[in-house]
Parts: structure tokens; sequence; C-alpha cells
């Protein structure tokens, strides 16, 4: 993984034939290497002995996002990276103050669309790799999508992985709909009581919009409480607006406190679409004249979020983080002149009290809009 890692650090725009054989099999445990028997764990996985190498892109993506560098050299400079390299990936994220967990969740949100720096070059990788893989196996099988729906979910029923996808520890399962009509979703979820007890997932709805050139990319959390019979996770998230022609994803990623061993962790899910009403949430706020202030993903939030809002025309602009009860500024996100196209501004609120906070976006002094988040770290 390193050298893979080592040379996306340095030339991050060259493509990677084995990228795909990390996010085309996203079920397997994230330390999956080419020893694993996989027939005695039940996955079907194509070209799984390059899975540890295209699982660079996951600690490139903590050193991109959340880490500086010279994190991968102090790894791999601690003898437990020779025996835990996650477990030791897990503790020095947290020493540093984050939470791997979190940081999981939103890579594999985000990995489905590869929404992030360099995101069209890693998809290009990604094609390179499958097309390396049709040309070494014979009926190659892609698993980056656990299942694929049309506009009507899964009809209100209750569906559950297939034997050979269901994810290991820190893997992620990734279910598909395409909308055909303007629709308002919900999704809901619910662990099997056979699972380990130290089973933990992170869960995100992905909705897409946009056309290819320019996608719009919106972000749910599906919030889980431990209250079923057994002791297992449940959780809805209701409510998310489809319009037709628009992409929705689900995003079932596994975080325990595990890792090594090969356990695997059986769900159900259900999506249901119903017509849509005028109670239904907004996931956009339109400051006029083409300006949008997305949603902020994670939210609530715990030790950072991600805000996004698009821009049609260069301007001037204020990304503001104000006290809602008090009314105060507290930050400045982002400030100055930016160009046209849709900017992303990562916020870790490491000196603020939990609360409820508003950001706000002004444009060139004239068009203005809000949102807000709920910060709980406690």
């Amino acid at each position: 993984m390193s050298a893979e890692w080592g040379s996306d650090a340095v030339f991050p725009a060259a493509s990677n034939t084995l990228l795909g054989y990390y996010t085309l099999n996203p079920h397997l445990a994230l330390y999956v290497n080419q020893s694993v028997p996989l027939e005695d764990i039940g996955w079907k996985a194509d070209g799984h002995g390059g899975h540890q190498y295209g699982a660079y892109i996951f600690f490139s993506y903590i050193t991109n996002h959340f880490m500086d560098k010279p994190f991968i050299g102090a790894m791999f400079n601690n003898p437990r990276v020779r025996s835990e390299p996650v477990a030791l990936a897990y503790d020095m994220l947290a020493e540093a103050g984050h939470d791997m967990k979190e940081i999981f969740g939103d890579f594999a949100a985000r990995t489905v669309n590869f929404d992030y720096a360099n995101g069209a070059y890693y998809a290009q990788s990604e094609a390179s790799s499958w097309r390396r893989l049709q040309n070494a196996i014979d009926g190659a099988v892609s698993r980056k999508f656990a299942a694929r729906y049309d506009g009507g979910g899964t009809g209100g029923a209750w569906h559950s992985p297939s034997r050979e996808v269901t994810p290991g520890s820190w893997a992620y399962n990734t279910y598909v709909v395409e909308v055909t009509e303007d629709k308002a979703y919900s999704f809901a979820f619910r662990s099997d009581e056979d699972n380990p007890d130290y089973e933990d997932y992170r869960i995100s709805v992905v909705v897409r919009s946009g056309d290819e050139q320019d996608p719009i990319f919106t972000y749910y959390a599906l919030n889980l409480k431990q209250d079923g019979p057994a002791g297992q996770y449940t959780g809805r998230l209701n409510e998310v607006p489809g319009k037709a022609g628009e992409t929705m994803f689900l995003v079932v990623a596994t975080t325990p406190e595990v890792f090594n061993g090969f356990d695997t962790y059986n769900f159900e899910y259900q999506i249901q679409a119903r017509e849509p009403s005028s109670t239904d949430i907004i996931s956009d706020v339109d400051a006029g004249d083409g300006i949008i202030l997305h949603r902020n993903a994670p939210n609530p939030v715990n030790t950072y979020t991600r805000i996004s809002f698009r821009l049609p025309y260069a301007a001037e602009l204020r990304l503001e983080l104000i006290d809602a009860v008090s009314g105060r500024r507290v930050a400045t996100l982002a400030e100055g002149r930016h160009g046209a196209q849709i900017h992303n501004v990562e916020f870790r609120p490491r000196d603020l009290a939990d609360g409820v906070y508003i950001y706000r976006l002004t444009v060139d002094g004239e068009y203005t809009a809000a949102r807000s988040m709920l910060l709980c770290r406690h």
C-alpha cells in the first residue's frame, strides 16, 4: 500500500490500475490481501490480490484531508504496522483528535462518486483497473454496487445483501436508486441480531444531480440507535427529495473497533418512494442568481464537516459561522474572490461549544443564503 500511496502523493494525476481492485470490491475488509481464502468466508471478488494495493486511496484520503503526509511515514516506522496497520492508523488518528469511524464513513460516501480532490483522476484509474481486470479474468464482475433499483426502490420490502458481498470490517456496500420521477424517499436500516456484539456502522445517502460534466452531490446521514429487541442497530431517514434524472446511493459502511479477522455484518435495508408534498425537506438553499448553498455533511457535527456551495460566476464572497443563540459570528470559514465552480469548505470545530450554529454565505454583498448545523461532540 505504501508504494501506491507514495505514487499518489507525488503524482496525484497519474493513473493507477490497481485502484479498482479495492473500489470495485469494497465489501472486503480493508486489510484483505492475496492470502485470504475468500471462499471460506463466503465472499466473491475478482482479483482480490490487488485489494491491499488499491486500498491506498483511503490513506490518501486521510493525508489529503486530515493529516499531513508524514503520517504515513510515522505509521511505517512503527513496529505495529506489520501486524495491525489499521488498528495503528485508528490509534494515531485518535491521538491527533480525529475519529476514524467518521472519516471512513465519509470516505465511503464520497468514494462512490470520487467527490474529492483529484476525483476525476481516481475515476479514470478505476476505469483503467476495470479494463485490466476484464483482460485478466474471463467474466470478471464489478461489485462496486451491491444492488441497483429503479425509481421505486425496494418497494417497501426489506432486502439483505447477498452472501458474496456482505461487508466485512471496515468495508462498505452501496445501493443505487435511479430516480425516474419526482418522489420523496425514505431509507431504513436494521442490523442482524446474530452479528458480533462490536458491530458499528456509518450510513449515508448521497444524491447526485446536475449533469455528467458538472455534478452536484448532496449528503444525508442516516443516524442509528441500538434499540432492536436483541440490541441491534436500527435507523430511518425520511423525506429525502428526489427529482427525475437524479441518482441516489445508500452507503452502508462498517466501523467496528476490530482490526483483524474476517467477521461479516448482515443487515436489512428498505428504500421507499412516495409522492412529494409541499412539506418535504428542501435539500439546497437558493440565494438567487444561480447561487446554491448545500447542506453540510456530516450533520450533526462531531470532529469535522464539509460545506459546499455553487457559484455560476466568479464573485467576492464570505462564508461565516454564527452562534444561533447569541447571533455572534464565531468564525469566518471562507472569504475573498472565488471562481465559477462548486466549492467545498472543510470545518473542524475545535474550540466551540456544542449547540446550533448558522452558516451564512454572502456573495458580492447582495445574495445571501443560510443553513443550520448541530455541533454535538459529547
